[in-house]
């Protein structure tokens, strides 16, 4: 393959990757600030108040999707992150591999801690 095409394939992967990360901080924007907003007005001395929040079906699918979002958004910034520090390629992808099954182990963790919330309380 000539290296004009490689170089080319490369840097149009490089421009959706930074696409995608905007697009991940932009969605959590709105989504932090309504959890923020939501914590603050919540009396968090209430356990059972606290359970019946979650239980709420906006509440619920607004959490799932700021979880999914923060998750995805930080594997991809660490990736930039050892693409750009990290020289060892074994080292780089071996670190890219742990950061993406430590996010996929916290989002299905989170995924079934609040639909088991939603479910069972809701």
């Amino acid at each position: 393959m000539p290296s004009n095409i490689k170089k080319a394939n490369g840097s149009a992967t490089g421009a959706h990757h930074w696409w995608v990360q905007r697009l991940s901080a932009l969605i959590l924007i709105p989504l932090s600030i309504w959890f923020v907003a939501a914590l603050v007005r919540m009396p968090l001395s209430n356990y059972d108040e606290l359970l019946y929040w979650f239980s709420r079906t906006f509440n619920a699918a607004g959490l799932l999707i700021m979880v999914i979002a923060v998750l995805y958004h930080a594997a991809l910034g660490m990736q930039v992150v050892y693409e750009d520090y990290i020289k060892s390629e074994g080292v780089k992808l071996a670190s890219i591999f742990a950061t993406n099954f430590l996010a996929i182990f916290l989002g299905v963790i989170a995924v079934l801690s609040i639909s088991k919330i939603y479910f069972l309380i809701g």
